[in-house]
């Protein structure tokens, strides 16, 4: 217990306050009516001086990167919270999936926006794509240390 008599979160929890914390972002985001392809769009047609088809494909490309990358990373910190665990891998893949859906169907309750089950298969995919990274990232550490030290072998 700490000077107030409140016990402390174990460790283990408070590595999953990231998530959360990006999670809570997320949901932000979603709800936020700024944030819909009218209003992406219109920014991009103003900050490059666009023609509206210009910007449109443009807004659509960032758009659709931006959902790659936010639930990439997501699944990073998910896959930290879990310490690294290599066979945690499908699981964070698809508690991040499970979560892209439910930001979806969210988004079918705010005004501008709306739900897109393209948008979860990007989401997923983005997640998907890191997690792979990773896994190839490892796989290449541990075959250089392998080919530095070959009694590792044994």
């Amino acid at each position: 217990m700490n000077k107030m008599g409140v016990k402390s979160l174990p460790k283990q929890w408070l590595r999953w306050l990231p998530a959360v914390l990006w999670c809570v972002a997320i949901f932000h985001f979603s709800a936020s009516p700024s944030f819909t392809g009218d209003s992406t769009n219109s920014v991009i047609i103003q900050l490059l001086s666009l023609s509206p088809e210009d910007a449109k494909l443009i807004n659509f490309i960032i758009r659709k990167l931006a959902h790659l990358w936010e639930f990439g990373f997501l699944a990073v910190l998910i896959w930290w919270a879990m310490k690294f665990q290599e066979r945690a891998a499908i699981f964070v893949w698809t508690l991040t999936t499970i979560y892209a859906a439910i930001d979806e169907w969210h988004q079918s309750y705010v005004p501008g926006r709306s739900a897109s089950v393209k948008d979860v298969i990007i989401d997923s995919a983005g997640a998907l794509l890191v997690l792979i990274f990773i896994h190839w990232q490892k796989r290449k550490i541990q075959k250089s240390k392998e080919k530095e030290d070959p009694t590792t072998l044994i």
